[in-house]
């Protein structure tokens, strides 16, 4: 799976007989009891996208230590009890407030009374006063939560930019060594190369791409690595099941503005294809989505877990609106890990450095075909203001005081204000005075 390193470690079990949970092997180390065979853990932490497996080592020492230390700390902490001796689960120990140990308080709400006997707040497990909700172990106003979110997210999402475009990028995982952002391709793709990439963080950080991954199967799908440790991964949900009408945050850089977020629900999850065939899962929003959100995240406004890379938009000469969509999270799992994906390589470019295949970014109307040409396009890509665009693909206009005619060959010819313009059918052109009218032959009268 793309976004899961798997761990694999022994639980401890409950001695039949004595009740403590006393090992993992045949016999308990309190009574000698024999015990029941123990069962397994599956760990699934955030993690490398397989770049070598150094990364997936570390993370993988560090939770087992973690589970080793946790199960030896509870099997040597005693129970309290009134006189330094273990209990029975039958205690009936309380807080100041009478509450019984771990249990809620029905005198304070939010109140947890932990089993020192002592009340802590936890409004994760025991919820908030009146209408207010908890994040962050606070209670506040649902407005105030969702401002709560959305920063925690901007710290997750980036700002993606190169000599030709910008887009966004979310933090999926990362080391000491470095930081996974995961964008779209389409963003990344017309860069001079991976040293051409640059990522700013929500803290204003810019740093260069050390390499850049393309998903397979057409997807479009790439991963940025950059050196050091940057911002704070997002949490993947690849799990819990989404659907229509949930709460949604749209979170990146429209038109090159850091940090952008916008509300909406998820519309529709939609069974989509790659242009290669291959299939995976669309999420459709009505949350904005506009150019310089693609590779930004799209997020549950109720957990913060990440759900989708915003990727495109249905624009509204369509009369469409609202019609975003992303690549959801779940199909980006089931793709192989980045050690399969194709390096990037820069688009090969015409002489004013425009991507073959593409408009000019430099002179409206030009297009830069796949042998390398700059030819004139302006049906495809448009003219400056105050020209015509003629049927040759040439962009024309005339000085000031003189009015466009198109010729029949799909030229342009100009002619001053009020002078009428005639063409015979030899191709002959030319203006006529006002109060004229042109005849065969080239003259007015």
């Amino acid at each position: 799976m793309l976004f899961k390193l798997r761990i694999v470690a022994r639980y401890m079990v409950a001695c039949p007989k004595c009740g403590r949970k006393a090992g993992n092997g045949e016999f308990c180390v309190n009574c000698g009891a024999r015990l029941p065979k123990a069962g397994n853990i599956v760990i699934d932490p955030s993690s490398i996208f397989g770049l070598g497996g150094r990364i997936a080592k570390i993370v993988g020492y560090v939770v087992l230590f973690l589970i080793l230390f946790g199960i030896a700390g509870y099997i040597l902490s005693p129970t309290p009890s009134d006189n330094g001796n273990t209990t029975n689960s039958s205690s009936t120990a309380s807080c100041e407030d009478g509450t019984p140990v771990k249990n809620c308080s029905n005198v304070t709400k939010g109140d947890y009374c932990l089993k020192n006997g002592t009340l802590a707040f936890d409004c994760g497990s025991c919820g908030c006063p009146g209408a207010s909700v908890c994040y962050g172990n606070r209670c506040m106003t649902e407005e105030e939560r969702t401002g709560w979110i959305i920063d925690d997210l901007q710290q997750s999402v980036v700002y993606v930019k190169h000599s030709y475009a910008s887009g966004s990028g979310v933090i999926i995982a990362q080391s000491d060594e470095r930081t996974l952002i995961l964008t779209n391709r389409h963003v990344v793709a017309d860069a001079d190369g991976v040293s051409d990439l640059k990522i700013t963080t929500r803290d204003q950080q810019t740093v260069p791409a050390d390499a850049v991954y393309v998903a397979p199967f057409d997807m479009d799908l790439a991963l940025i690595v950059v050196l050091g440790t940057y911002g704070k991964p997002a949490t993947v949900n690849v799990s819990e099941p989404i659907y229509q009408g949930q709460a949604v945050i749209a979170v990146g850089s429209p038109l090159g503005i850091q940090g952008s977020a916008s509300n909406g629900i998820i519309s529709n999850i939609i069974n989509d294809n790659t242009p290669s065939g291959y299939n995976f899962y669309s999420i459709q929003t009505d949350a904005a989505i506009n150019p310089g959100n693609s590779g930004g995240g799209l997020f549950l406004k109720s957990t913060g877990d990440l759900i989708g890379i915003n990727t495109y938009v249905i624009a509204s000469d369509y009369g469409a609106e609202g019609l975003g969509f992303s690549i959801s999270a779940r199909s980006i799992d089931k793709l192989p890990t980045p050690v399969n994906w194709g390096a990037f390589s820069a688009k090969p470019k015409c002489s004013d450095r425009t991507p073959y295949d593409s408009c000019s970014g430099r002179t409206v109307g030009l297009y830069c075909s796949t042998n390398g040409q700059l030819l004139n396009d302006c049906k495809d890509c448009g003219c400056p203001t105050d020209y015509w665009c003629l049927k040759n693909g040439v962009c024309f206009n005339c000085p000031v005081g003189q009015e466009a005619y198109q010729v029949r060959d799909g030229s342009g010819f100009c002619c001053p204000i009020d002078y009428s313009f005639y063409e015979e059918d030899g191709g002959l052109v030319y203006c006529c005075p006002p109060g004229t009218v042109g005849y065969v032959g080239g003259y007015c009268e």
